[in-house]
């Protein structure tokens, strides 16, 4: 048998294993091990790396000297042996199964070595014992994945039943000593059922956690109950290798419980049971299957396509001989086509259509029956009737008439022999002619049908389904002519009336080819805002750029190779009339592509700007005349809109309060904290009377500064309310009264004092009193005698 390159061991080699030096510190090997693959890490990451963890190679100069494993570990814990003082070489395997590759080895080859020495980890190395990498079980059972094999069989097939078990109460290392004795990986944990005398699994303990147990410096000691892997995940000996395979990959494990009926251990399964349905023989025996089935259908599939063409050429030969009969008939279909997507004119085509009808299909006459608003049709064109009545004879369309029955079963209508017809009389135009056979078809058209097209003779034929489907085609063809040539009126009245919007609006409208930047359209607005006439642009190619300012052109000729590098720019620049004048202009554009994603076109508008720009410069002159004045002035201005609770407080605001512009935020609370607590709720409240009745806002309060001390202030402000009578915004200032509020204060106690009894030192008193409050070094007290004052 050919070798299948899906067997290759090379796919399934680990080539950066884990590899320690002989003199590692056996305590460290472990380290790394778990290091590599914590069984307690939660990963969804299954590469080859993370599955090679339960062991570690050791190895020099690249030659492969020993293994350890986590089985090699339990044996150590088992024996109660003090790990830290031992150098992994001492620890190691040295015996090792090891399979050497020569490129021309498959996975089968690794698979009976694993199983005949019932090993888990197989080093893979080459001739001169150099260490090429590692594979595993797991390795083998993720690349060995026949899902049909799997689905096939049972659990019980492959299932081990005599689990080794203890009891929940037995300690960790009775757990690692039974794994010694009877070299297994796991131990379940069992309790007695004492009515039926059945053993129940309550747990398991792996080798793997053995290992970590022993990092994690747990006590060996303790119960097994209190460190078992619980809930467990019991399967039914009835279960399928496949579910079994996918519940350890959902749960990450490497062991499943098997569970009776009553939940009673039963057996257990491992991925080194999965890879019993592995075995070389059988998994060649299946692909040589495979293969046959293969090279089976590849026989039944030449025949049935050899059978399949024999009937395709009779096929073709019947259809030959039938196309042989209508070609005269598609030639004059196509004739029709083209005369029709060339001719402007309906009657020119009906015409056309009536006599091409009557020649191919060998007939007296022909017509085409225009249905009218009245419902009576009208003879519209027509080849071989009397002498006038093409353009005035009109039918009723009546279900007695050949015409109106055809309306009525909207599908063609075959006679062939009208005085033998039942389903309706021969109108008079037809008995008239002395018509006996005939077809009539439907000319459609949106909404209802445009009329009948009809062909007639005067000798009983049998018209078969080729001539019924070329009439057919030639209403179509009439149809399509009509909608074609309504569409193409109704786009020129569209065009018509678009090009009348365009050219009613004030901003300019242009469009240009996106490779040549050729002008293509651009609407009358070009004249008011250019000065320029309309045809100047299609005549000048570079007027669009010589009409821009001098100081803006080289900018602007960049525009278009803008837009079709973005696919879309707009651009502020000046334009030069020929009046001299300049004007602004806001240019918009758009890149529009092709089907096959090339520059097609440019579409854009250009909005005059020149008052817009005048009223920004109006604007900023204002907007500084407003600095200047904030600057200067001595009071503090604010600013609050009331809708989006915007605030602005000018520097001066802050600066009487001791803090920066950047040290106070623009933020209503940043003022209204710093009010003082008597004063809150009334000057709150004076806003809220101001913002809802229109009460005149001026206030005095208390304004607590950076130092920490209050300062007095008289506030003014005014709002401005909109049409629906409600507040928008608020601005004023406030003014520093500090000094005249402590004037006042001084008044009120010099008041006081005069009210108090007059004594003898009264007046000495009271110059005492002044010269300390006012901070003066003199103060006398005259008396004014006879219009002079004494001192």
């Amino acid at each position: 048998m050919q070798s299948n390159q899906f067997f290759s061991l090379s796919q399934i080699i680990d080539r950066q294993p884990l590899t320690v030096s002989p003199s590692t510190p056996l305590s460290e090997a472990v380290r790394l091990m778990q290091d590599r693959g914590n069984s307690c890490r939660v990963s969804s990451s299954e590469d080859t790396a993370a599955s090679n963890s339960s062991c570690v190679l050791i190895v020099e100069d690249n030659r492969l000297l020993g293994i350890f494993t986590e089985r090699d570990l339990v044996k150590l814990i088992a024996r109660e042996i003090d790990l830290t003082k031992m150098a992994v070489e001492q620890a190691m395997s040295k015996e090792v199964v090891a399979l050497t590759y020569t490129g021309t080895e498959d996975i089968f080859a690794a698979l009976n070595l694993l199983r005949s020495h019932r090993i888990r980890h197989l080093p893979i190395i080459d001739a001169d014992n150099n260490l090429l990498g590692l594979t595993t079980v797991k390795n083998l059972r993720r690349k060995l994945q026949p899902v049909n094999m799997m689905k096939w069989r049972k659990v019980i097939e492959v299932m081990k039943t005599g689990v080794i078990y203890t009891d929940p109460e037995d300690s960790l290392r009775h757990v690692a000593q039974l794994m010694v004795e009877h070299k297994v990986s796991c131990v379940a944990i069992c309790e007695t059922v004492s009515e039926s005398d059945t053993v129940k699994p309550l747990g398991i303990v792996t080798e793997r956690d053995i290992v970590q147990f022993q990092n994690l410096d747990l006590d060996l000691e303790q119960p097994a109950r209190d460190v078992m892997s619980s809930p467990l995940f019991l399967v039914s000996p009835d279960d399928t290798l496949w579910s079994i395979h996918q519940q350890m990959q959902q749960h990450r494990v490497r062991r499943l419980l098997v569970g009776g009926r009553q939940g009673e251990l039963a057996g257990i399964v491992t991925q080194t049971s999965l890879l019993q349905v592995f075995d070389p023989s059988e998994m060649y025996g299946v692909i040589e299957s495979l293969q046959q089935q293969v090279c089976q259908l590849e026989l039944a599939q030449t025949k049935l396509l050899e059978n399949r063409q024999v009937e395709l050429e009779t096929e073709i030969a019947e259809r030959t001989a039938a196309l042989r009969i209508a070609n005269h008939q598609r030639k004059a279909i196509a004739e029709l086509g083209q005369y029709a997507l060339v001719t402007p004119n309906l009657p020119l085509i009906l015409e056309k259509a009536v006599c091409l009808v009557a020649d191919t299909l060998e007939v007296e006459y022909c017509k085409v029956l225009k249905l009218l608003p009245d419902d009576n049709l009208l003879l519209e064109a027509g080849v071989g009737w009397h002498d006038g009545l093409v353009g005035t004879a009109k039918l009723g369309i009546e279900q007695s008439s050949q015409a109106g029955y055809t309306l009525q079963q909207s599908q063609p209508v075959v006679v062939d022999d009208l005085r033998t017809e039942t389903h309706f009389d021969g109108p008079p135009l037809l008995i008239d002619h002395q018509v006996i056979s005939g077809i009539s078809v439907i000319i459609a058209d949106s909404g209802k049908p445009y009329g009948v097209l009809g062909t007639h003779t005067t000798q009983q034929r049998n018209f078969t389904t080729d001539d019924v489907n070329f009439l057919s085609a030639i209403a179509n063809i009439i149809a399509q002519a009509n909608e074609r040539l309504q569409a193409e009126t109704a786009l020129k009245a569209s065009e018509q009336k678009f090009d009348s919007i365009l050219n009613s609006l004030n901003d300019i409208i242009w469009s240009a080819d996106a490779r040549t930047l050729k002008l293509t359209y651009i609407n009358q607005a070009a004249e008011k805002i250019y000065g320029y006439p309309v045809a100047e642009f299609y005549r000048s190619e570079n007027l669009w750029l010589e009409v821009i300012h001098p100081d803006d052109r080289d900018r602007v000729s960049e525009f278009p190779h803008i837009v079709v590098e973005r696919g879309s720019c707009e651009m502020e620049y000046r334009i030069l009339r020929p009046d001299g004048e300049i004007r602004w202009l806001l240019d918009r554009a758009n890149l529009t592509r092709d089907e096959s994603d090339r520059p097609l076109r440019i579409d854009g508008n250009s909005t005059d700007i020149t008052e817009r720009k005048q009223a920004e410069k109006l604007l900023e002159e204002s907007q500084e005349r407003f600095d200047l004045a904030v600057r200067g002035s001595r009071d503090g201005l604010w600013y609050w809109n009331v809708t989006t609770n915007e605030v602005f407080y000018a520097p001066r605001f802050k600066a009487m309060i001791g803090y920066t512009d950047a040290e106070m935020p623009n933020l209503l609370e940043a003022w209204s904290s710093k009010l003082h607590p008597e004063d809150r709720e009334p000057v709150l409240t004076a806003v809220q009377h101001h913002l809802e009745d229109r009460t005149p806002y001026n206030v005095e309060y208390r304004l607590q500064t950076k130092q920490g001390d209050y300062s007095w202030f008289n506030a003014r402000g005014q709002a401005i309310w909109n049409e629906d009578d409600e507040a928008i915004r608020m601005a004023g200032s406030i003014t520093d009264i500090s000094d005249r509020k402590r004037r006042e204060s001084i008044l009120k106690d010099i008041a006081s004092g005069v009210t108090i009894p007059i004594g003898t030192n009264f007046f000495s008193s009271l110059v005492e009193y002044l010269s300390k409050t006012l901070k003066i070094d003199y103060a006398f007290i005259g008396e004014l005698v006879f219009g002079v004052t004494s001192i």
